[in-house]
């Protein structure tokens, strides 16, 4: 008889929970933590019902069960554990390998990075743990030294460094080798779109290579390589999840001004058909797409470009006005704001009172700005670099 979701959660719990009990000194080459190991390898495959059962499920996991209480601190001692075993010292070099111990550490990593893709609280209580970010980066290093067949041992550690570090000041540096890997395994997988690669589906491997595009350098090498080619192929084929994660990254490309051009050129008749395309079935387009594809067509219309996609000022918006922008933890303190220029006599641009019925949010805040004397922009600095700043949000 199936079992039905519950006990899939129930049992995923217990092996989770045994996992993190297992003395490192005494039970890590015992064969209990390799069955153990597998099983939490196996637990991000458990459910097999319908798409939304299935990424519910994982997401509860990652959420509820990964994020909670000591379970951080523990999976940190274990990956740290393993890599030293793997590795043993901060020596590079092969006297210092232990096969045994890295095949445990490449599946546990494996199935570690694959929860942290899909839970931001995850990545956030695991980026709480100095050992963790610091064993990362330890192995990383050991790894790109490392001439066995290690492929995917490599590529979880290069995907760990996206998931974890994505802040301006953290940047993973450029690594020609493993985007080159990471292009050529989403490359195979634009092709067959529903298979995981290495582990991997290209959904994820889409947004592992879009957060590593934060660095400059590592966008330079992107579009050096023939992934850009493959997604013009590709793109039209494409839909759901993969075509969101493919506009996202197409965005972040756009968003370095060396690069437009180019995305411009492979691209610009495509993503306009493409906004016409969601614009006939506006219920049926994820709100993401919409503002990404947004995004990209406005910032190659700050060009002169051929695709003429240029915007018409709204004559209902205020002229000479001060225009006040925010993140969403700090609403109140605009809302505070606004207010007080009001009364001082100020025409105030605000978001909750000028985008009630405007039909394309982001036109309108670029027609806002347009027509802004100054803007007031309040954020912090985890939302400077997020994703929703990225799209004009």
């Amino acid at each position: 008889m199936d079992q039905s979701i519950e006990d899939v959660k129930t049992l995923t719990i217990r092996v989770i929970d045994h996992m993190c009990k297992i003395p490192s000194d005494q039970g890590y080459s015992s064969n209990e933590f390799r069955s153990v190991i597998r099983l939490f390898n196996r637990s991000f495959f458990a459910i097999e019902t319908s798409k939304n059962a299935v990424e519910d499920y994982r997401l509860w996991i990652a959420t509820n069960v990964l994020s909670s209480g000591e379970y951080p601190y523990r999976l940190t001692q274990i990956f740290t554990n393993l890599g030293e075993y793997s590795f043993r010292s901060l020596s590079v070099g092969k006297e210092s390998y232990n096969e045994q111990y890295i095949e445990l550490l490449s599946s546990f990593q494996l199935t570690l990075c694959n929860y942290l893709e899909l839970s931001e609280l995850l990545a956030e209580k695991m980026s709480m743990q100095d050992a963790y970010l610091k064993e990362i980066y330890r192995i990383h290093q050991a790894m790109l030294s490392y001439d066995g067949t290690c492929s995917e041992e490599k590529i979880a550690s290069y995907l760990s460094l996206a998931y974890i570090y994505n802040e301006e000041d953290q940047l993973i540096p450029g690594d020609n080798e493993n985007i080159s890997f990471l292009v050529n395994m989403l490359a195979s997988a634009l092709d067959k779109p529903l298979k995981r690669i290495y582990g991997y589906s290209c959904e994820e491997i889409l947004k592992g290579l879009r957060l590593l595009g934060s660095s400059s350098r590592n966008k330079q090498s992107i579009c050096q390589s023939a992934i850009l080619q493959s997604i013009q192929c590709t793109i039209k084929t494409l839909k759901g999840k993969v075509l969101e994660e493919v506009i996202l990254l197409l965005l972040k490309l756009t968003l370095n001004s060396g690069i437009r051009g180019r995305i411009r050129r492979d691209f610009g008749v495509i993503l306009k058909d493409l906004d016409i395309s969601f614009k006939a079935e506006e219920s049926e387009t994820s709100n993401n797409i919409k503002k990404a594809l947004n995004s990209i067509l406005w910032q190659m219309s700050q060009d002169n470009s051929s695709l003429d996609y240029e915007f018409n000022l709204n004559s209902s918006t205020q002229l000479e006005h001060l225009m006040i922008s925010y993140s969403h933890k700090q609403k109140e303190i605009a809302i505070n704001l606004t207010k007080h220029l009001k009364e001082k006599g100020y025409k105030v641009w605000f978001d909750q009172d000028n985008l009630k019925y405007a039909a394309n949010t982001f036109r309108s805040m670029a027609e806002a700005i347009e027509k802004s004397y100054a803007v007031c922009i309040i954020y912090s600095e985890n939302y400077k670099n997020s994703e929703y700043a990225e799209m004009g949000r």
